[in-house]
């Protein structure tokens, strides 16, 4: 569906319920990145980066050719997040960062900046993809099945583009 990709300096937003595919999406992203010969960056904001390093997320790490930005640390600005996120882009020459959730993304920062949270994060992605840097981010949203919701918080904004993951059944009944 994305055929080459996405555009230098891109942002797209993955949105689904839990258990969709996004991360694994977002790991597939940085991994075609280091295929071509690229580091990619990833802030881990909702899982450890001991669950979220799968096999070939660690491997991309090893050798080099990804970064994780572990955020479970509380109480952070966002001044703070994106001036780590920005040093390891520039030390990598990362291309393509992903920030793996939006709604961990919100409780990592203190509660004083929570707030300002929509405005910051625009901010933040406009400064990334100045830089020449494309950005996939993730959201959880409930999938309710009769409405048709593409975001949490209104942040749509924030993107380009939006793809969003779904559960669907593919074949009914029960084989025998």
């Amino acid at each position: 569906m994305m055929g080459s990709g996405l555009p230098v300096g891109y942002a797209l937003l993955v949105v689904g319920p839990s258990g969709a595919g996004k991360t694994v999406l977002a790991t597939q992203f940085l991994a075609e990145e280091v295929r071509i010969g690229e580091p990619g960056v990833i802030a881990a904001f909702e899982k450890s980066s001991n669950r979220l390093m799968g096999a070939q997320l660690s491997g991309l790490v090893d050798g080099g050719g990804g970064g994780v930005i572990n955020t479970r640390t509380l109480d952070l600005s966002l001044d703070e997040i994106l001036h780590t996120m920005i040093a390891m882009i520039v030390r990598m020459k990362a291309k393509r960062v992903v920030i793996d959730s939006l709604s961990g993304f919100e409780m990592a920062l203190a509660s004083m900046f929570r707030d300002d949270f929509r405005e910051a994060l625009y901010r933040m992605v406009a400064t990334l993809t100045d830089m020449g840097v494309t950005v996939l981010m993730t959201a959880e949203i409930e999938d309710r099945y009769t409405e048709l919701r593409f975001s949490s918080y209104g942040n749509s904004f924030l993107a380009d583009a939006m793809l969003m993951q779904r559960y669907a059944e593919l074949q009914a009944g029960c084989a025998a």
